[in-house]
């Protein structure tokens, strides 16, 4: 099978081309319009990337420049299937590129479909560090369209992405407060909904809602609104891609169903469905008619209902899109809540043989960079624990000079006065005992405010 794919790709590199690219990562502040700049990362200036494009047989050469002042970077060519040290993730495939340096990826391009690339170094991809692939068949797209048309979703917000880590780890409830789906005793008795209020009071399970995260704006390349050039009559191909942080988006048309020609880059059979959901990540190609008379929306409205990206196809007058309804948070728990009732509640045995099994070493070229104690920049420390890390008493100093077990931090709500007040629940790494389980605030993250959004 090795000697085939060898084979293949021999064959494909002999009668395909060269595609250059250079992709230039910096800082800068951004924002769309409308709104305030923030500090962002961009790839050559802009969110999102460029689009590249191929043809299956070309081979990709890509330089990635690191104009970045201190921080690393990398990119990860997400869905492709290529050369494992091509890979981009660094620490695991391939070796971080160092600021002020470039690092030059080639490899083949085997398949077509549509694909997108990111960083995958600290919190990057969240604030810019992303652009779509798009690669054809070497004899062409098997379905016709008069034009094609790359869409890139996101989310942003002007509060830093290391600002929302710490809030989302302190648990805070401040992202629930600033979108309005805290849940309430009153709000419950308006939505009809009080018994299944106090069924979750009484489980002393927090709140559930769909989206930890408040955003401020929510983007189809980088606009919350955009329109999509075509004439009347003509069929575009819109290619579109998650690139969010953390939003999962419907996808509904006011011009009728959306026909679904392919799915996370591979060409599917063609259907027709009235709202689609797409999460993280993923990708969908439609096929979209540009009507004859009047201006139709296709909108992609976050999942927990808190805004939505435009997208315009035709001129003349507006038809807007149908709203999404928004999710009942209060039903929501109690449906969940009555699934865990029903699952088995025998005791969980998995996470004592996870913490026994043994750690394995990194292969490749980037196993020279990776320490076992993680990779500490601008102050911070990111690791990649397993169970055994988290369980066995090796120690780690903090910035401070304490010292304690690996990858777990005292904060400042987990003083043992408080522990008493909080339930209990099992301790993975030491079978027949307990843990305080974590408090819950309300505070906004660091530099923000009660007063506005």
């Amino acid at each position: 099978m090795k000697v085939l794919v060898l084979l293949l790709l021999s064959i494909l590199a002999a009668h395909g081309r060269v595609v250059e690219y250079d992709l230039s990562i910096s800082e800068q502040r951004w924002s769309p319009p409308g709104h305030p700049a923030a500090r962002a990362i961009t790839v050559n200036g802009g969110i999102p990337g460029p689009t590249i494009r191929f043809k299956v047989g070309d081979t990709a050469r890509i330089r990635v420049h690191n104009k970045l002042r201190k921080e690393t970077t990398s990119i990860h060519w997400h869905g492709l299937l290529l050369p494992n040290e091509q890979d981009g993730v660094p620490g695991v495939t391939t070796p971080p590129i160092e600021p002020g340096t470039t690092h030059t990826f080639e490899f083949p391009i085997i398949h077509s479909g549509t694909y997108w690339y990111h960083s995958h170094t600290a919190l990057q991809e969240q604030i810019g560090v992303f652009g779509s692939i798009v690669i054809e068949p070497r004899s062409g797209e098997p379905v016709k369209a008069d034009r094609d048309h790359v869409v890139v979703l996101s989310d942003w917000t002007r509060g830093s992405a290391e600002e929302i880590m710490r809030t989302l780890n302190r648990e805070s409830e401040w992202y629930k407060f600033k979108k309005g789906s805290m849940q309430s005793l009153t709000g419950a008795a308006k939505a009809g909904a009080l018994k299944e209020f106090w069924q979750r009071e009484r489980s002393r399970m927090p709140a559930m809602d769909i989206s930890d995260v408040a955003y401020d704006a929510f983007l189809a390349n980088g606009r919350e609104s955009t329109t999509i050039p075509g004439k009347p009559g003509e069929t575009v191909r819109v290619r579109f891609i998650n690139a969010a942080a953390a939003t999962y988006f419907y996808l509904q048309s006011a011009n009728g169903p959306l026909r679904i020609v392919a799915a996370d880059g591979p060409d599917v059979q063609p259907i027709q469905v009235r709202r689609l959901l797409i999460g993280m990540a993923e990708t969908y190609d439609l096929l979209v008619t540009i009507p004859k008379a009047g201006k139709w929306e296709l909108r992609a409205t976050a999942q927990d209902g808190s805004g939505h990206a435009s997208l315009w196809f035709g001129e003349g007058g507006e038809h807007p899109a149908p709203d999404v309804p928004k999710p009942d948070n209060y039903r929501m728990d109690a449906h969940l809540m009555a699934a865990m009732d029903d699952m088995d509640s025998k005791p969980v045995t998995n996470a004592q043989a996870l913490a026994n099994e043994p750690a394995r070493p990194l292969q490749g070229p980037a196993a020279p960079h990776h320490h076992p104690a993680g990779d500490r920049r601008h102050g911070a420390l990111y690791l990649v624990l397993q169970w055994p890390d988290l369980c066995r008493g090796r120690r780690h100093p903090d910035q401070k000079g304490r010292s304690h077990p690996s990858g777990v931090h005292q904060r400042h709500h987990d003083a043992p006065s408080a522990a008493s007040a909080r339930p209990l629940l099992p301790d993975p790494c030491r079978p027949g005992k307990t843990v305080a389980a974590q408090t819950h605030d309300r505070s906004p993250p660091d530099g923000a405010t009660h007063g506005g959004v």
